[in-house]
């Protein structure tokens, strides 16, 4: 898949992911503030706790931080890397505000199947350059199913071509791909670090 394999993820913890999340933080905090920005139509902030899915969780960047935040209700994740997977699990098992939590581990895009039309925000932060070109409109279209109306999708990739492993598409290409799966434009926030693809669904 392209993620860490266990020596490099011993590398990584060593350093305490230090050089590996910064990035990665950013695209979940990015998001979490526009959640908690939303209004309910009136102008009002309300402080509700919102359903969530992602596909590939990781070491829990962004789960965490939408804990700390106090924004999740329900959330189901998966993550194709066992290493990252065990960290995870472990990382939560004793977390005060863990709530209702559904994690699993598995191969893209199997975990999305039954979840469709049932999250009002879907994450895919720098996961889908790890799946092959040729399942990446297949993946999109599942991720999208899996957004209620009225949600949103939020994503991110590398965007400019460095090597053959990654960036297979420019930030347009992207956004031209998105659009054509969801038939909505997306919003792009274009960070120092990469940038992150919001699209609503109507």
């Amino acid at each position: 898949m392209g993620t860490p394999d266990s020596r490099e993820y011993d590398r990584l913890k060593e350093r305490n992911f230090g050089d590996y999340s910064e990035g990665h933080r950013h695209m979940y905090t990015s998001a979490i503030k526009q959640i908690q920005d939303a209004t309910d139509g009136q102008g009002q902030h309300p402080h509700r706790r919102v359903t969530v899915f992602e596909a590939g969780f990781g070491i829990g960047y962004g789960l965490k931080q939408m804990l700390a935040a106090g924004i999740v209700d329900r959330y189901v994740g998966y993550e194709p890397q066992v290493d990252s997977f065990n960290y995870t699990v472990k990382e939560l098992a004793t977390h005060e505000q863990a709530g209702d939590l559904n994690l699993f581990h598995g191969a893209f895009p199997a975990p999305m199947h039954g979840q469709e039309g049932q999250f009002e925000h879907v994450f895919c932060i720098e996961v889908i350059e790890h799946v092959p070109g040729e399942q990446h409109e297949y993946f999109l279209a599942r991720l999208w199913d899996t957004v209620a109306p009225g949600g949103t999708l939020w994503f991110s990739t590398p965007c400019i071509r460095r090597a053959p492993r990654e960036g297979v598409r420019t930030t347009e290409e992207w956004a031209s791909l998105l659009h054509k799966m969801t038939g909505e434009v997306p919003r792009v926030d274009r960070s120092r670090w990469t940038y992150l693809y919001r699209v609503d669904k109507a």
